[in-house]
């Protein structure tokens, strides 16, 4: 069975929710400060660390889970307590509570412990000037927190949720490889946001540069087995792509490590039964079962992708730091498979009972690190039929995705245009029958319902009278339905949601001449400032980040007015918009 994955029933009222009570004003600056009930449930919060375990050091402590859940929880509210003006009293918990932060980040990027010790700040004030570098470990931290968390009522996968993961896996899954002149593999070309590149089929013999001076027949010889191979591709080959990465992220605890995986892991994950022997014991895995995932492991050994300019993080560890990102041409193996064991057969193939394996540099980079994105993934996906089911599969897939993208700002509610489901299942439709294509759709959506894949759905925009129309299919298409998660989801991705916070009064360059940046909200002068001011440059907000020296993710916040700069960040921002000879109005009253 799949690793349940359940919550525990985070109660987000108490912990972590929109917890900005008052606001106090100070001249020209607002500074938002927590009610007596939210600071005194947050002291109560790290007072309640403390208690667990107290003589263990803090280096021991933040190896345990619930510990790891529980500061995830709080800082949001530490973060507010610790820039208020009068919290002498609060120092103490403050000072241990960051300390916890700082050491979580270190142990999960494998930092020496003598390195985290040295570069640990000593005081309130010297937290108060690393709020960016806590921000990005915190960050860090809650984009693992969805396989530390337990007990969602049905079974679910953790799995990859970056873009280009989502592309292999439907060009895997519907088998969009095609001939390119003057390439010898089946290739498929992407294009999506600012991400391209393409996706080979290419034996893996052709990693070692020796292989590319094999003569042509040889390689004929390859490409006649990788077309071979295309034509064997199904969703089940995208299964299993999400199988590896569930049983990797189980294993690991960094991004180099090998996982190990068994095929009757892997059959028992896709919900495949075994059979029973005469005497009704159970007995084996169907040998076709078998035999289909383990062609499946080959056609992933064999996918080899290749993206250009891709942004990625300088550096393999992390090491609670400010990272850049950069962007290169990256070239990788979806998965790594070796050290086979099973029995050998009388023909000389083996029957592979076990593997090892791991991520390829790319998929690694999304798996584990500063640039992780994984993302809930219902098992049921992964147990429907890969050919009667093929619109349930791809359906489960396509939202479990795009939750997890949503899930940042709470925005699982945004309508689907009915031709956007169609495209995600993509394949043929029933081009002459639009009724039958309807009543599919509808069909897929409702059993997704039954088994609890989804909370809900309905129409948004369609008028059941325009299907009396000669072209009502046309019309169908561009209406839209509204698809609702189940709310186990929901809940666990309270963890990382990112909600708009109020963007406060801030302080020119040193907080002289009396010049603010003013804003009461996502869409303050301060988020606006900076964007209007990239796109009239015409400038990627990489290369912006570059000049303000934050990496992108977090200028992306900025820009969305989901953080509030630190006082450093907002003299950063003064001088890059005086350099590029505009300098904004300033407050009249400061």
């Amino acid at each position: 069975m799949a690793r349940v994955v359940r919550n525990k029933n985070i109660d987000s009222d108490k912990f972590g929710g929109h917890l900005r009570d008052i606001n106090v004003g100070r001249e020209s600056a607002e500074i938002t400060v927590l009610s007596a009930e939210r600071r005194a449930l947050l002291i109560e919060g790290i007072q309640r660390i403390k208690a667990a375990a107290d003589d263990q050091p803090l280096k021991i402590k933040v190896t345990d889970p619930e510990i790891r859940k529980q500061v995830i929880e709080l800082y949001r509210d530490a973060l507010i307590l610790m820039k208020e003006p009068q919290n002498t009293s609060y120092i103490p918990d403050l000072i241990y509570f960051f300390e916890l932060v700082m050491w979580l980040g270190g142990k999960e990027a494998g930092i020496p412990e003598e390195q985290i010790e040295r570069e640990m700040p000593r005081s309130l004030e010297g937290f108060r000037e690393a709020t960016e570098r806590i921000e990005e470990i915190i960050s860090y931290l809650e984009e693992g927190t969805l396989e530390q968390l337990d007990g969602l009522g049905d079974a679910n996968l953790v799995t990859m949720a970056s873009l280009i993961y989502q592309v292999a896996r439907e060009t895997v899954s519907k088998n969009t490889f095609e001939q390119i002149e003057g390439v010898p593999w089946p290739t498929a070309r992407f294009q999506k946001g600012n991400s391209h590149g393409q996706i080979q089929l290419r034996p893996i013999s052709m990693d070692d540069l020796d292989q590319l001076l094999l003569p042509p027949e040889k390689i004929e010889e390859f490409a006649a087995r990788m077309w071979e191979q295309r034509e064997e591709l199904s969703d089940l080959d995208a299964d299993v792509l999400d199988v590896l990465c569930h049983v990797w992220l189980e294993q690991v605890s960094s991004p180099k490590d090998w996982a190990y995986a068994d095929v009757d892991k892997l059959a028992s994950l896709r919900g495949i039964q075994k059979q029973k022997k005469e005497n009704g014991k159970e007995g084996a895995y169907p040998k076709g079962a078998r035999v289909a995932l383990l062609k499946a492991l080959t056609h992933i050994q064999n996918l080899w992708l290749n993206v250009g300019q891709m942004e990625v993080y300088e550096g393999d560890n992390y090491d609670g730091r400010k990272r850049k990102t950069i962007k290169r041409d990256v070239q990788s193996r979806a998965f790594m498979i070796s050290d086979r064991v099973g029995q050998l057969r009388i023909d000389g193939f083996m029957d592979v009972h076990s593997f090892r394996f791991q991520p390829g540099a790319l998929f690694g980079a999304y798996l584990y690190g500063p640039g992780r994105q994984t993302a809930l993934l219902s098992a049921k996906a992964i147990e429907y039929d890969p050919y009667r089911q093929k619109w349930e599969k791809r359906l489960a897939r396509y939202l479990s995705w795009q939750w997890r993208v949503q899930a940042r700002r709470s925005d699982y509610l945004r309508p689907y245009r009915v031709a956007t489901l169609l495209e995600a299942i993509g394949g043929e439709f029933f081009v002459n029958r639009p009724t039958r294509t309807r009543e599919r759709l509808e069909k897929a959506l409702d059993l997704l319902q039954a088994d609890e894949v989804i909370a809900d759905w309905y129409y948004d925009r369609w008028d059941e009278k325009d299907a009396e129309m000669a072209s009502w299919f046309e019309v169908w298409k561009k209406a839209t339905i509204l698809i609702k998660p189940p709310e186990g989801i929901i809940n666990l991705y309270k963890s990382i949601e990112r909600p708009p916070e109020t963007v406060l009064g801030l302080e020119g360059p040193g907080g002289k001449n009396g010049r603010t940046l003013k804003g009461s909200g996502p869409d303050g002068p301060v988020a606006d400032l900076v964007k209007n001011r990239r796109k009239k440059l015409g400038l990627s907000q990489l290369a912006v980040a570059n000049i303000l020296e934050v990496n992108q993710g977090y200028f992306s916040r900025l820009e969305r007015g989901h953080v509030k700069p630190s006082q450093e960040i907002v003299d950063r921002i003064w001088r890059w918009l005086a350099d590029s000879e505009e300098t904004p109005a300033t407050d009249a009253e400061a």
